[in-house]
Order: C-alpha cells, then structure tokens, then sequence
C-alpha cells in the first residue's frame, strides 16, 4: 500500500499538468493574487457562516441596527486610512530598509485619524444619521465605536503592507483567524450582550490580530524581504507617498461612501428589519468584488517591479479574473434561493430579487478595479478619482430615487446601473488604448510628482 502511494504521488508530481501549475504559481502575479482570493473565499464563507448565526440568535431589528453600526464603523475606518494602504502597495515593492518607517507611520497616521473622524461622526450623528444616536447616548457605546473605529482602521492597513511587501500568501491566515474568532465570540457575547453582541464581536478578535500580525511584518517578513529585493531597492520620499496617497485618497473617499452608505440609507429610510434583509445579499456582492480588488492589487506591486509588462500583466489580469468569477457568479444566481434560505424564509422571500440584480452587477463592478490598478501604476490619479466619483455619484443618487419604488431591490439597481455606465464609458473612449495596441516595451511609468500631467503610454 505504501509503495502504491509513493509511486501515485510521483506520477502526480511529475505530470504535465503538475508541472504547469506549479509553473503557473512560480509566476508572483499569480501566487499572490491566489492567496488573496483564497483569502476572500475563506473569509466570505466565514461571513456567510456568522451572519447565520447572528440570524439565528439575535432577532432581525438587532441584527439590522447592529450591522448599520459596524456599516458606520467600517466607512469611518475607510475614510481614516488615508489611501496610506494603497500607498504601501504601491511603494513597499521598492522601499527597500525604509520599509519599517513607513509602515510604522502608516499605522500611526491613519490611527490618529480613525481616532478624530470616530469623534466628529459621534458629535454630529443627530444630523448624518440620527437613527444610530443611541450610540452618543451612551458613554460606553461611544468610547466602544471610537476605539473599535481605530482598530478596524489599523487592522486593514495589514493587508496592504502584507501585500506590498509581496507576502499576500499571509493575508487568508490573518483574515480567517479574524472570522473565525468573531464566530467564536458571537456565541460568547449571545448572553452577555443581548443588544450590542454582534458589534463587539467585530472588535476584539482585530486588536489581537494587530498585535500578531505587527510581530511578524518585523520580526520575521522584514528579512525575507530585504532578501528578495537585492537591488532593486528605491530612494523612497515622503513627499512622494503623499501626494499619491492624497491624489488617489478622494477616489477611494467616494469607493467607500458606495459601498458603506447604502446599508444606513435602507435602514433611515426602510427600517431595521429592511435593513437586515438588505445587508446580507450585499456583503455577498461586496466579497465578489474583492476578487477583483485583490488581483488590482497584485498587479500594482507586480507592474511596479516589472515596468515593462505593465500591458502584458493588465490583460493577463483581465482574462484570469474572467475566467474565475463568471462561472462563479453563474453557480450564486441559480443558488440564491437556496443560500438565503439557510438565513431564514424571510430573508430568501426579501432579498433574492436584490442578490440576483446585484450578481448581475457584479460583472461591471469587478471591471474597474482592474482598470483602476492599471491606472495607478502609470500615476493617472486623477482618472481614478472621476471613476470613482461618478459611480458614488450615480449609486447613491438612484438609490434614493428608487428605494421607496421598488424596496430594497431599487439599490440593486442603482448598482448595475451605476458600474455599467462607467465601464460602457471606458471602452467607448479608452478601447483603443487598453486593447489595440502591441504588448508595451519599456513604458515610461511616471512618478508621483508627474501623477497630473503624465502623457499616455505611446507607441
């Protein structure tokens, strides 16, 4: 049995297709966007698998108002890091011994920031969303959503750092151990904390996770990387960081607002149980769209390294997300009865019109990541933000328009609608650029300082 095992597995290991795949994962552009994926899959079904729980354990209106807490925590917490996440994507790859800096006041920049933003909401919630004032109401709450604000806020700058320094493989670790232990303490805090449970759950399992994940970047990652780096190390300076941060911040101010907004808009303007049959169908849409997030990510770091296959990689990225979610999103259409039903008959009978239009928008949506990444590598920020914007523009306005027509559907069309006016308008006037052209020798990829007045790539 043992020798049938042995010589199984060496016909598996030496065969063509073995060694293609593995060939395939040699490539960086590839292992990474992988891991990240892996990570997205693992954490969605570990979202599935809470929001079950919490579904079956806390009743629909506190399930409602507890996820447009955390929907409030997690736009603040967008809105505090500044972009300095998507700047330690794009200057990790080259920072070289800089590296430690600049992730240290990364961290403590956006802290700082998630600390005043967190404040000022409070101050100000009887004006933005006067439906969460319980939350100024009472001390504890308030100095809880202030602190896990700033948690949450640091703990997704890991991934950024993790992914700019081109070990993404750690990312599924980080974020699987974050859903687990939220699983883990939603049954803990059932009892303890009948109301608040669901929020509290949020917070805990990252300010442990900070502190791990931190030990490791320093002790552990920081060699590896200087080790495969070598050379290729960059003068790396402040001024550079934050003009790309600040350029590239208002873009991601607006990518926040359309996808954390819409859950308090349902819950102001359709109540919390409308809210809870709306927020499900929407994280599973947003996981979707993480795929393509993280392969833009991966082909930031990669086309940085790798200047002269800044074409060969976008396009490459365009066919392999193609080939991995349409099948995807095929299999979640006709099963979306069936996944919702496991929530609860309520939420299958609310939400499947919104799941399936949401689906459908998905394939738009997962577009412009990619063609955002493209652009950030060649500094045109300012295109990233006119995407953007038009697309918060068009979401948030058609939501309001068509939630009291059609219910918590109208925002699933407002989502279709808003991501494919975008990318009809991209190919319409960039079609030429991004695929008519010869595979790119040596493009001349701008510095930040040039982000604004950076000519396209020429013959």
């Amino acid at each position: 049995m043992k020798d049938l095992m042995t010589t199984l597995t060496q016909r598996i290991r030496n065969s063509p297709f073995t060694s293609k795949f593995l060939a395939h994962l040699r490539i960086p552009l590839y292992r990474n966007s992988y891991a990240l994926m892996i990570n997205t899959a693992a954490t969605s079904l570990f979202g599935i698998l809470y929001w079950f729980i919490a579904a079956r354990a806390y009743p629909a209106d506190v399930v409602g108002t507890n996820s447009a807490i955390i929907s409030s925590m997690l736009f603040l917490a967008g809105i505090a890091t500044l972009f300095l996440d998507g700047a330690m994507v794009r200057f990790l790859p080259k920072a070289g011994r800089a590296m430690p800096k600049v992730i240290g006041y990364s961290y403590l920049v956006s802290g700082l920031a998630a600390l005043v933003v967190s404040a000022i909401f409070l101050l100000g919630i009887r004006l933005w969303s006067p439906a969460l004032l319980f939350l100024r109401d009472d001390y504890r709450l308030a100095v809880t959503f202030i602190a896990g604000t700033v948690i949450i806020c640091i703990f997704s700058e890991q991934d950024g750092a993790l992914t700019g320094l081109r070990q993404a493989t750690w990312v599924p670790f980080e974020n699987s151990s974050y859903a687990f232990l939220k699983i883990i303490l939603l049954f803990v805090l059932e009892r303890v904390l009948t109301q608040y449970g669901i929020f509290v759950s949020w917070i805990i399992p990252a300010a442990v996770l900070i502190v791990m994940i931190s030990l490791l970047i320093f002790r552990k990652l920081s060699t590896r990387y200087l080790d495969e780096l070598g050379r290729h190390q960059e003068p790396i300076k402040v001024s550079e960081i934050a003009r790309y941060a600040a350029g590239s911040y208002f873009g991601y101010l607006f990518y926040t607002a359309y996808l954390m907004i819409p859950p308090l808009i349902v819950l102001q303007m359709a109540g919390a149980k409308a809210s809870a049959y709306f927020y499900l169908p929407w994280i599973i849409t947003n996981s979707l769209r993480l795929f393509a997030n993280n392969m833009s990510s991966t082909l930031v770091v990669e086309g940085v390294i790798n200047s002269e296959k800044v074409m060969d990689y976008y396009k490459k990225s365009i066919t392999h997300m193609a080939r991995l979610l349409l099948p995807l999103l095929a299999i979640l259409f006709i099963a979306a009865p069936i996944i919702l039903q496991v929530f609860g008959k309520d939420y299958s009978t609310q939400g499947l019109s919104l799941l399936r239009i949401l689906l459908i928008g998905s394939i738009p949506a997962t577009m412009i990541p990619l063609h955002m990444g493209l652009m950030r590598i060649l500094n045109h920020v300012r295109q990233t933000i006119v995407i953007q914007g038009v697309v918060a523009a068009l979401m948030l306005t058609v939501s309001f328009w068509l939630l009291p027509k059609f219910g918590i559907a109208g925002v699933g069309w407002a989502y279709l609608f808003s991501h494919s006016v975008v990318v009809l308008f991209i190919l319409a006037t960039q079609y030429k650029f991004l695929f008519n052209r010869q595979v790119y020798t040596n493009p001349k990829v701008p510095s930040a300082e040039e982000e604004f007045t950076a000519p396209r790539l020429e013959k």
